[in-house]
């Protein structure tokens, strides 16, 4: 493994796979006393982090637990060539873990977030087992919020850690979850994993569309923000600065890594795991979805209720989202080009 393949610590502002530096830098803010706790203990990045998974879930087990639920969809994944999954299993068992597995969705690979889903994770989970989800962002809010209720019933925290098989959203970071009600997607208050273990090589040899939406999931910043600011100054919502602070590295490194993102070696799949992982930051310190959830959200959910309606394939989330950002960012432009308050008659309105 040579020094290019590990991305460059120096980069970051707010380096993830630091949480401890990072947490001191929110505590040192003035608005601290008003912030969330980012409970998120350790991320483990680089181009070989998979094979840290066992030191990591020993760490956040605490007690000792050697059972593990592996949460899976029936999706394929490969690293290296290799299927991932008999992989990451055969590390644990060689590790001691006894490995139970739950596969969600269905052979078709149409796995949909909803309730019916966590609560199928959710009655597999023991207060002497670490939650394991390997797989998307669905596969991890799923699994976040069966555990999220599991504590909620019980008040028996659940050690959870999440292995993204792609770059494909925000989700892995965030303490909020996306899941379905009544054919809806609706964001629900839920809890951050305690671990994050990103491998480079697997986020390399994920399909090429996953990092496309995990790019457009980070680009709506173009355009959510100010949304979200808006609605503060309408005294509809309440912005939060170190939601806009915390993914400064977004902006600045999502347009100048752009080719290491679009050729997938190992830094830029690294660097773009962080900044997804930060992405997810936002929203969780924000306590709601609206600093990465904007207006091209709302047409991003219109697509998919479109899609069910006329029984077309969904698209991938992120991408959908990246692509909606255009027309918003160019209704921002005419906005603020051409709006003039004086021109406007309340009245006639």
């Amino acid at each position: 493994m040579s020094a290019s393949d590990c991305a460059d610590p120096g980069l970051f502002t707010h380096d993830p796979a630091d949480m401890d530096a990072l947490r001191r830098t929110l505590a040192a803010r003035p608005d601290a006393s008003s912030l969330p706790q980012l409970a998120l203990r350790r991320v483990t990045a680089g181009p070989d982090a998979l094979f840290a998974l066992p030191g990591v879930l020993a760490e956040v087990a605490g007690d000792g637990a050697l059972s593990v639920l592996a949460v899976q969809d029936r999706r394929p994944f490969v690293r290296e060539g290799a299927d991932l999954k008999p992989i990451v299993r055969g590390i644990l068992r060689d590790a001691g873990f006894a490995v139970e597995l739950l596969e969600l969705g269905g052979e078709q690979f149409d796995l949909h977030s909803d309730f019916d889903e966590v609560e199928r994770v959710r009655s597999r989970l023991r207060g002497d087992r670490v939650a394991l989800a390997l797989g998307s962002g669905t596969v991890c809010d799923i699994t976040k919020h069966a555990c999220f209720e599991y504590e909620r019933a019980t008040s028996v925290h659940i050690p959870f850690v999440v292995v993204p098989t792609a770059n494909s959203v925000v989700a892995f970071g965030s303490g909020l979850a996306t899941i379905a009600k009544e054919g809806v997607k609706r964001t629900w208050p839920s809890r951050l994993p305690d671990a994050l273990v990103l491998d480079a090589r697997v986020l390399r040899d994920a399909p090429f569309e996953y990092t496309l939406g995990g790019v457009g999931d980070l680009a709506v910043i173009a355009v959510s923000f100010a949304d979200w600011f808006l609605g503060s100054l309408l005294g509809v919502e309440a912005f939060v600065r170190a939601a806009f602070d915390i993914v400064a590295d977004v902006r600045a490194l999502l347009p100048s890594y752009a080719d290491e993102f679009a050729e997938r070696d190992l830094a830029g799949m690294e660097t773009l795991a962080k900044l997804c992982t930060l992405g997810g930051f936002a929203p969780t310190l924000a306590g709601r979805s609206t600093p990465m959830s904007g207006y091209e959200h709302s047409v991003s959910h219109m697509l998919d209720m479109s899609a069910h309606h006329f029984d077309r394939a969904l698209a991938i989330h992120g991408s959908q989202c990246g692509v909606s950002t255009i027309p918003c960012a160019i209704a921002w432009r005419r906005l603020l080009d051409d709006f003039n308050p004086a021109d406007i008659d309340l009245d006639a309105c």
